[in-house]
């Protein structure tokens, strides 16, 4: 398994957690909702999110200092990792629980030769 294989993993374990054990907003135009309001602490952006969608997330996420992550997944990957059988362009974390997620998106990734 290459690293950015060992990373998503590690992170769709948080997210399940973050899913099961937090409190997690599914869907883009939530999200946005929760960028808006500053309601969330980490926004999460599948790889398909449609551009507009994405830019007006980022756009608010920006103005309300709330992190956005882009996903290498697709909507798909990220419904799985959520735990739910349907897309999930985008999400929004409001309270991580038990899970990890918000110290994983902080930690700083270092380029090994």
């Amino acid at each position: 398994m290459g690293e950015h294989e060992l990373e998503r993993l590690e992170l769709d374990r948080a997210i399940l957690n973050a899913v099961r054990t937090g409190r997690v907003t599914l869907g883009a135009k939530r999200a946005l909702a929760m960028a808006m309001g500053k309601r969330a602490r980490l926004i999460i952006i599948a790889s398909n999110c449609p551009m507009e969608i994405r830019r007006a997330i980022e756009e608010s996420a920006k103005m309300a200092g709330i992190h956005t992550y882009a996903y290498r997944g697709s909507s798909l990957d990220l419904g799985r990792a959520t735990g739910k059988r349907f897309p999930v362009s985008a999400l929004a974390v409001r309270e991580p629980g038990d899970s990890n997620i918000l110290s994983l998106m902080e930690e700083p990734k270092v380029e090994q030769d």
